[in-house]
């Protein structure tokens, strides 16, 4: 997933943060949503956070979502799983009343977030990075 998003150095320190991300933050500002295959193994994963930015015409609370993961096993790809975790995490989103939601898709997800209702904004981001990814 990350390389198929450029990242081409991946620190090993990264998956202790994440933990401790998670068990602090998971329910409150960060939804995860996992598809199981019929032996009750996880085949896909969506996962979202809330961002809280200052309010504006475009976003009246300043809350906005983003996906920041979506990820199928390679051997299931293409049959569902990832669109299944993906509307549970965006029915997560519209619960909290988050009313948009930003994503950066990857080639092979495109279509996916297009299909759920994603468009591409009149802005374009960018993005300043200091790190190599």
């Amino acid at each position: 997933m990350f390389r198929d998003l450029g990242t081409t150095v991946i620190p090993g320190t990264w998956s202790p943060e994440l933990r401790h991300a998670l068990a602090s933050r998971l329910g409150r500002d960060v939804g995860a949503y996992v598809t199981a295959d019929q032996a009750d193994q996880p085949i896909a994963i969506a996962v979202g956070i809330v961002d809280h930015r200052l309010p504006s015409p475009r976003r009246l609370t300043g809350r906005i979502g983003y996906v920041e993961w979506l990820a199928t096993d390679e051997r299931h790809r293409r049959r569902g799983a990832a669109r299944m975790a993906l509307n549970e995490l965006l029915r997560w989103f519209d619960g909290l009343g988050i009313d948009t939601v930003d994503v950066h898709a990857s080639n092979a997800a495109h279509r996916l977030y297009t299909d759920v209702g994603f468009i591409t904004p009149a802005a374009s981001p960018l993005r300043r990075s200091t790190a190599d990814t």
